[in-house]
């Protein structure tokens, strides 16, 4: 017997949905330079041209803006990659964690730490993923196919992980 019984008047009810990899700090730009190909590369590409661009505000307005329609379309848990880079900084890193806070009571948000110029390749990253955890990071994420070498990236991030017993991504 349930504790509660709730009367949904013939509708059903069913466990909210999990959103699995989303990049809210990314999320909203396709209208500013479109992926024309459609591929992965191209979606890089275009979103490393366009990083230079984003502002607090920026990315704040787009990712809740994201946030707001992936919640009513009944989202209630999301892993988001959060990315930050010694050119870039922490500017939407930190945007996420705010948001992640401020919706805590509408949706359970856990923030991957992203590298996504890589870590090798881009000199402080290695730095940044532990300020990053320090900060809150939930996960410790990986990218080894956009670095100098896959195995000393992978190594990294699994060095980092265990190191603060957090999850890999």
């Amino acid at each position: 017997n349930a504790a509660t019984v709730i009367d949904a008047a013939g509708r059903v009810l069913i466990p909210g949905l999990i959103e699995s990899h989303l990049h809210l700090d990314k999320a909203l730009i396709a209208n500013r330079k479109p992926n024309r190909s459609g591929t992965l590369q191209e979606a890089i590409a275009v979103t490393a041209e366009l990083k230079p661009t984003f502002t607090t505000e920026d990315v704040r307005e787009r990712a809740e803006k994201t946030l707001r329609i992936i919640i009513r379309h009944g989202i209630t848990h999301l892993r988001t990659h959060s990315e930050f880079d010694p050119a870039g900084g922490f500017t939407g890193f930190k945007v996420i964690m705010e948001l992640k806070e401020k919706y805590k009571d509408v949706i359970d948000i856990q923030v991957v730490a992203f590298p996504q110029e890589g870590i090798l390749k881009a000199p402080g990253t290695e730095a940044m993923m532990h300020e990053a955890v320090a900060m809150g990071a939930d996960v410790v994420g990986g990218i080894p196919y956009n670095d100098l070498s896959a195995t000393e990236h992978i190594d990294l991030v699994f060095e980092i992980a265990k190191k603060y017993q957090k999850p890999l991504d």
